[in-house]
């Protein structure tokens, strides 16, 4: 399991203490991890780090290819950036708060974005 997290880190050209900063995730507990003293980390580590990588915590353990909400790997990277962009999470929390109003307004924004850029 551990390669894939590697592999993961190397697809984004990323060391382990880059990885370590961004997340918050210590550094030693990669490296216990990576060393076999513990077979996986916790379950919200792993949540964490799946979550990280765009991945389903399934395809962390066992790296069987998944369906990916984004094909195309720019468009992921600019998904998760602004999920994590406290001011843009509307757009992947905007069900949990915001009002049916809100919501229509960022479908309607995004529809339109998406014919401009189709040329309609």
């Amino acid at each position: 399991m551990y390669e894939i997290f590697e592999r993961l880190l190397s697809d984004r050209g990323m060391t382990v203490a880059e990885f370590s900063r961004q997340t918050g995730i210590p550094k030693s507990a990669l490296s216990e991890w990576k060393t076999g003293k513990y077979k996986s980390p916790k379950p919200e580590r792993l949540r964490q780090i799946a979550e990280y990588f765009g991945v389903s915590v399934d395809f962390l353990m066992t790296g069987d290819a998944q369906e990916k909400y984004y094909e195309d790997p720019v468009t992921a990277e600019l998904a998760q950036r602004m999920k994590d962009d406290h001011d843009l999470r509307l757009l992947f929390s905007a069900a949990k708060d915001a009002s049916p109003e809100t919501l229509q307004a960022v479908y309607d924004v995004l529809l339109a974005l998406k014919k401009r850029e189709k040329g309609e």
